[in-house]
């Protein structure tokens, strides 16, 4: 997509998109809302790119923060019921699976290893 193409789909001015892609003009959250609502972004990209946004304001003060949107009360109430559940299924399992469990929640590689686990059982239980 060109630059005037993108520019069109935002609603902003060619030269507005310009000055801001060669840092002649700062960006504006005016202007990120018109692109999110314009290019129909998802609510999540458009958390990103206004987090990414300001990231880019605080400059080198950015490393000394955590910023994350907050998370909708429904998806906060499904994770909720996911942890509860979790707890539930791990307290009838036997400390030693258990201690595993914590082992294997402090090693992304080994959480990476359950996630492709899970996806082969399920490939080969459908088969």
């Amino acid at each position: 997509m060109s630059q005037a193409e993108f520019a069109k789909k935002a609603d902003i001015g060619v030269r507005t998109l310009v000055k801001i892609e060669n840092d002649e003009e700062p960006v504006k959250l005016k202007t990120l809302r018109l692109i999110g609502a314009n290019c129909r972004l998802k609510q999540s990209e458009f958390l990103d790119l206004v987090r990414s946004w300001i990231h880019t304001q605080l400059g080198d003060l950015s490393d000394k923060f955590f910023i994350d949107p907050k998370t909708p009360v429904e998806i906060r109430d499904q994770e909720s019921n996911v942890i509860s559940r979790l707890v539930t299924e791990i307290g009838k399992l036997p400390p030693r699976f258990q201690n595993e469990l914590l082992k294997a929640v402090g090693r992304q590689e080994v959480l990476q290893g359950i996630k492709t686990l899970n996806e082969m059982y399920e490939r080969l239980r459908n088969v």
